[in-house]
């Protein structure tokens, strides 16, 4: 298939579950690329892929794909002047993974994986409204409606247990503290069918910690988080993960890397070395 990807489905948390996505060849004209997902019914472009670099292939790795459906994915090519020259063939994978995992989207190392099940009350009311008001014009006697469409889901419950310290700090560290300012956005993918979008995107506006356990010298913590549904944030921004420094921290010398990379895209594509410097 003309430029189809290559996908490797990786349901390690490291730091999230993740698809990699690889375009080995590119036309050769190419500049810049956009990828997108279409999973669920829905299509989202694949952050960090948004014009891209694209000039001879190029690999991204998507934290956003959800669990247990099939997720296909292609891109949008163009020219150094920005004019749209091909579209890539697609390509499919199911990203196996069993649990809940909350992680921050800019930021997939702030990130808190459940092997539970959901707690009672977990999106137990999924409401949607209809946005707009019934306006009754002069000179009629039932009035009409007029709005602008059907908004995103509001007040999702999704209540959350942590076991252990760790878990606890992992969580917390997704909202930010006094001197870490984070968005107030959390990227929920689950492989329990709990009738949310895949993934779902949320607004957690008050993120409320109750303790449980901790006089008894425990640390089970009860989150209660409510979300409002909202889109993506920010879609080309994300924090890298892969980094020069742990390809050099993974070999003695650089033929050593040269040894072991045929091409840059491959050593790019290193994904189980990521976070090892």
């Amino acid at each position: 298939m003309a430029y189809a990807p290559y996908l490797r489905a990786a349901p390690d948390m490291n730091p999230v579950p993740r698809v990699q996505i690889t375009f080995r060849t590119m036309p050769t004209a190419a500049a810049t690329a956009t990828v997108s997902r279409t999973a669920a019914g829905r299509t989202y472009r694949v952050r960090g892929g948004i014009k891209i670099t694209a000039t001879g292939g190029f690999s991204l790795l998507d934290y956003e794909c959800p669990f247990g459906v099939t997720a296909t994915y292609s891109a949008v090519v163009y020219d150094t002047a920005g004019n749209q020259i091909a579209v890539t063939d697609t390509a499919s994978t199911v990203l196996y993974v069993t649990g809940t995992c909350i992680h921050q989207p800019l930021d997939p190392t702030r990130k808190v994986m459940s092997r539970y099940l959901a707690l009672k009350g977990t999106a137990d009311t999924l409401s949607r409204e209809f946005v707009g008001d019934i306006v009754r014009p002069q000179g009629r006697s039932v009035p009409v409606w007029i709005g602008s469409g059907r908004g995103g889901l509001t007040g999702v419950n999704l209540p959350f247990v942590t076991m252990t310290a760790a878990d606890e700090a992992a969580l917390a560290s997704i909202f930010g503290d006094y001197a870490d300012t984070q968005i107030p956005i959390m990227c929920v993918r689950t492989s329990l069918p709990l009738g949310l979008p895949a993934p779902f995107f949320g607004v957690i506006r008050k993120p409320v910690r109750q303790g449980w356990n901790q006089h008894t010298g425990l640390s089970t913590v009860l989150w209660d988080l409510t979300a409002d549904e909202t889109a993506p944030p920010a879609e080309a921004l994300l924090v890298v993960i892969l980094t020069y420094k742990d390809i050099e921290n993974s070999y003695r010398s650089y033929s050593g890397i040269e040894h072991m990379y045929n091409t840059y895209l491959e050593a790019e594509s290193d994904d189980p070395i990521a976070g090892t410097a």
